[in-house]
């Protein structure tokens, strides 16, 4: 099996319909890339956007604390913290790619690979589009 590495995921693409509803034969060459397909593996590490700016944040918030020790804040710095509060609180509520995730993404993202007869794409996290839920 593949395994991704830092911010990789590996996508198992939907299969498209072979005919139209009315029976037409659709040709294989039609279907050059699908968009969409569920998430199999997410590569470990911290490579993906959302991780990075995460991390950034926090490491932000934690030189406002160290020049605030022992000394009162003055408003400038005070409003800065609460400004990197409010964007890391936005940042947590994004929702990121898991596994079984069905996901959109461009026809011409990723790698196509073929793994014992199966057809997956190993792509960057930032490459997806969208996660579909069901309604």
């Amino acid at each position: 099996m593949i395994r991704p590495l830092a911010g990789r995921v590996l996508i198992k693409p939907d299969t498209q319909a072979k005919e139209t509803a009315s029976g037409l034969a659709i040709p294989d060459s039609y279907f050059e890339y699908e968009m969409s397909g569920r998430v199999v593996q997410i590569g470990d590490g911290p490579a993906s956007a959302h991780n990075v700016r995460r991390a950034t944040l926090q490491s932000v918030l934690k030189v406002i604390d160290r020049v605030a020790v022992g000394r009162a804040m003055c408003t400038e710095l005070m409003a800065v913290k609460a400004d990197v509060q409010q964007k890391l609180a936005l940042a947590d509520q994004l929702a990121e790619v898991r596994e079984g995730d069905h996901v959109a993404f461009p026809y011409t993202a990723g790698t196509v690979m073929d793994v014992d007869g199966q057809r997956y794409l190993l792509m960057n996290e930032d490459q997806i589009v969208a996660v579909l839920e069901a309604e």
